[in-house]
């Protein structure tokens, strides 16, 4: 994977008449639509098989909302990160399949979700630091608000376990903004701190 972008990314900054920014930019993009289209196939395809690519589906779209905002770590290789996902889509599925899903389990995810949210989000990284104080406190609010839309649908649903495969989604979205999870994956935390230093 890493030769094939690299050899895409040459090619177009070629045509581009690029310089080596462009190159890395480039690359960078590449590298985050393989990694996706990869890590995404192996998910989904598990989930097929296991039979239960709903739940997955549905669990994701809980998860994709928050990051959307939140941000949050990234794994240094493509095989962590698909490792990581694998077991925070499957492995959350089987988890809210044990549950007794109720309003009150809802809105414990809720509190803890946005709690978490409140204290960590939006949390960067170091290809993309998110500078400016007003700028984090903007993405945050937007996390804190997409959670609570998404908690707000989940209380009129009458299935309460795909209420539940949805919340489980943010929470685990929320846990991605964590110093404990950026230091067990050993990924620098707060990366714009190094940059507004500079700055100032």
């Amino acid at each position: 994977m890493e030769s094939i972008t690299s050899n895409l990314a040459v090619k177009i900054c070629t045509i581009k008449n690029g310089d080596d920014l462009t190159y890395k930019k480039i690359k960078y993009g590449l590298d985050v639509i393989f990694i996706n289209i990869s890590k995404f196939l192996i998910v989904f395809l598990s989930a097929l098989i296991l039979g239960i690519f709903k739940e997955v589906l549905i669990l994701s779209v809980g998860m994709i909302v928050i990051r959307r905002y939140a941000f949050g770590v990234h794994a240094k290789s493509s095989f962590v990160c698909t490792i990581l996902t694998f077991a925070m889509t499957i492995g959350g599925v089987y988890i809210v399949k044990q549950i007794n899903c109720t309003n009150y389990v809802l809105i414990g995810v809720f509190l803890l979700t946005s709690l978490i949210l409140s204290i960590y989000a939006p949390a960067d990284t170091e290809k993309r630091p998110i500078i400016g104080e007003k700028k984090r406190n903007k993405l945050k609010l937007k996390a804190l608000g997409s959670s609570l839309v998404l908690f707000i649908i989940c209380m009129f649903l009458k299935d309460k376990q795909i209420a539940m495969f949805i919340m489980v989604g943010t929470l685990e979205a929320a846990l991605m903004t964590t110093p404990l999870i950026y230091k067990i994956l050993k990924v620098r935390y707060k990366n714009y701190e190094q940059y507004e230093r500079k700055l100032n």
